[in-house]
């Protein structure tokens, strides 16, 4: 904690004087005006003898004053070295440390501080866990089970090692989410940063490298870019080529130093970044690799030199378990951890990624973890119905929870990289700030879940439904037979009917807490959840009259080219509505004026522009002719009838559906070739 007596310093946004403390300062002024009566002749303390009295006391009070200040001088000196006295002993550190790794650590001789080797640390591809924290509170939703799942509480865990009495006070240094404009943007601001820190003294820039496939590209971006750093900082730079240490290190499922020792041999730096071998496990420890870095380069701290650990990726991070591990370590050590990282999808863990394999030219789209931006999420994946749930991402603004939590709680800057991998609206974080998620633990998180109803509505209402709508809705069904298929999608329809009618009574239960709560982004989340699940239930409701209608009187589509009928959203909107029987029309009267209020509250946010898309998707369904594939051994259209007695419109449906099965069959064939490879996790 800063005190008033530490030295000025810019490391944590504090001031600090060398000024006596406000309670020491109240009483000089008294002192000195009985000071001024006494040598004046005014105040008698000893008649007769009051010069002989007052020349002693001069003397005593120049020697006491001499005296303090030689103590404070000294009290001042032992406060700056207790700055990098460990809490604890560097043999006790590798208890917490196998919570997560199994350390191998090579050349860690310690005769020069700038010549340690940071060694080889493997990290176990499956990592222990705590214990899970259930909460009871969204355990029921009638039949529906919503216990917590994927976010584990480790602080007890800390607790019970070296940390604790520490770990109790998690409070950190609010970090930034800054939109640097890429990742050039993002190497100049670290620049900065850089600079910053090398006015208070030497420092040791440590950068972990995604050494994901999906990273390739950014990697050799960030390198490039170094020359042009390097030559800033030895043009601005007025200390000693040595004051700026870099490491170089890759995590995966492994932690691997790519530098033998910290350097300023920026030749040495680049190799190192280029030397990065692809690690196709699909596994990001990254916040393992953070807690055993900052634990290696303790001894850096200890020594006088500042620590920077710089993290590079495009997840989210596979090891969130280890967050609070790693936040300790860094608290303890004092050490400032940014992260140039992803932007994450609203209200969902992963995005789809673009992948060309370079051998054989084959595209893939592979998930990728980048999200979600909250600890739990907050909202509901239901916005498309015949590709499943939450099929088109939309930018949450934010980075993803437990990568931003980590710069948050330790004075850093998360650096937002918009690599395009989510389509749609960009939204500005400057803008975005009062709907900030909340950078606590996940302890702390459900603590403040409890306190407040309609945030534990929310929660309970978005994870039943996301648990349990995990398959679209098929709203296209081929005309042969169709009666065989209604029956089973009506079944279906009716089973989602039920779980939104569930979170709908969960949200109602707290509308009244709705005017006592104060915070922008609940609110949206309310408003927004509300009307998509009533909209969808009317939706539900109109698709079972349609599926009803069909089945009373099957029809065959028209047009000689369709075979199959598709459930269409209508293009009439309220004219649609006003067939629904009146519960209906009111309730997609009230989901209708829920979403106008989140467009209307939260301009230019995700909660906006999800609302402004299901206003746009009508609430009622009409039946439109399509083609469809049909099963092996099903008559397609024109094989009804013999070539002379199509349609030109049957004959180019037929040669251009012919011409589709001879690509597909080509793309099978070269899929199966000798040069076919299992595509990359990234």
């Amino acid at each position: 904690m800063q005190t008033p007596f530490l030295p000025e310093t810019s490391y944590d946004g504090y001031a600090s004087t060398r000024s006596l403390p406000r309670e020491h300062e109240a009483w000089l002024p008294d002192f000195a005006a009985w000071y001024r009566d006494l040598a004046s002749g005014k105040e008698r303390m000893f008649d007769g003898d009051s010069a002989c009295w007052l020349a002693s006391l001069t003397v005593h009070v120049v020697l006491l004053v001499a005296l303090g200040i030689v103590t404070a001088e000294q009290h001042l000196r032992d406060t700056s070295a207790m700055l990098v006295i460990p809490l604890v002993e560097e043999e006790a550190e590798p208890e917490i440390v196998e919570l997560a790794f199994d350390l191998t650590v090579t050349d860690a001789s310690l005769e020069d501080v700038g010549a340690v080797s940071l060694g080889t640390v493997e990290v176990a591809a499956a990592l222990p866990t705590g214990e899970v924290v259930d909460m009871p509170q969204l355990s029921a939703l009638g039949t529906v089970s919503t216990e917590f799942s994927g976010m584990e509480v480790t602080l007890q865990e800390l607790a019970s090692n070296d940390n604790a009495g520490f770990v109790e006070d998690l409070v950190g240094i609010p970090g930034a989410v800054v939109n640097a404009h890429g990742d050039t943007g993002s190497v100049d601001r670290i620049t900065a940063e850089i600079m910053n820190k090398l006015e208070s003294g030497n420092l040791l820039v440590a950068w972990l490298m995604d050494a994901s496939e999906s990273m390739r590209p950014r990697r050799e971006q960030i390198i490039n870019h170094f020359t042009r750093v390097y030559d800033e900082l030895d043009e601005l730079a007025e200390t000693p080529n040595d004051a700026l240490l870099t490491n170089v290190a890759a995590f995966g499922v492994a932690l691997n130093q790519m530098t033998k020792t910290p350097t300023a041999d920026r030749s040495v730096i680049q190799a190192a970044v280029r030397d990065i071998k692809a690690d196709d496990s699909g596994v990001e420890n990254v916040f393992s690799a953070v807690h055993a870095t900052a634990m290696e380069c303790a001894k850096y701290v200890r020594a006088g030199r500042q620590v920077m650990i710089i993290v590079v990726t495009d997840e989210s991070g596979d090891d969130v378990a280890k967050l609070d591990e790693a936040i300790a370590m860094l608290k303890r050590h004092q050490m400032t951890v940014h992260v140039m990282g992803p932007i994450a999808p609203f209200a969902r863990e992963e995005v789809t990624v673009k992948w060309t394999d370079p051998e054989t030219s084959e595209n893939y789209n592979l998930p990728v973890d980048a999200g979600p931006e909250t600890a739990y999420i907050e909202q509901a994946a239901l916005n498309v119905w015949d590709r499943g749930p939450g099929a088109t991402p939309y930018s949450s603004g934010f980075g993803p929870y437990a990568l931003t939590r980590l710069t948050h709680e330790n004075g850093g800057m998360y650096l937002l990289h918009d690599d395009g991998r989510i389509p749609g609206a960009k939204f500005d974080v400057d803008q975005l700030l009062s709907y900030r998620p909340d950078y606590v633990s996940d302890a702390q998180y459900k603590k403040l879940a409890e306190q407040y109803p309609l945030r534990l509505a929310v929660l309970r209402a978005a994870q039943a439904t996301n648990q349990y709508l995990t398959e679209p809705l098929p709203r296209t069904l081929l005309a042969a037979g169709i009666q065989f298929d209604i029956k089973p999608t009506k079944k279906k329809l009716w089973e989602v009917a039920e779980i939104l009618d569930q979170g709908l009574a969960v949200l109602r239960n707290a509308e009244g807490a709705r005017k006592t709560e104060t915070s922008p982004r609940w609110l949206a989340n309310y408003d927004l959840l509300k009307g998509r699940l009533l909209a969808n239930k009317v939706r539900c409701y109109s698709y079972a009259q349609l599926l009803d209608e069909m089945y009373d009187d099957p029809k065959a589509p028209e047009d000689g080219t369709k075979n199959a009928w598709r459930a269409t959203s209508r293009s009439d909107g309220e004219i649609a509505e006003s067939e629904l029987p009146p519960a209906e029309r009111e309730e997609a009267k009230i989901a209708r004026q829920d979403l106008e209020r989140v467009v209307r509250d939260h301009v230019n946010t995700p909660w906006a522009a999800i609302a402004n898309d299901e206003l746009q998707f009508a609430l009622c369904f009409h039946w439109q002719e399509v083609f469809m594939e049909p099963p092996d051994g099903v008559a397609l259209p024109w094989d009804k009838k013999p070539w002379s007695e199509l349609t030109e419109a049957q004959k180019e449906a037929k040669v251009a559906f012919e011409k589709k099965k001879e690509t597909e069959a080509r793309i099978i064939k070269a899929k199966t070739s000798d040069k076919k490879r299992s595509p990359p996790k990234l």
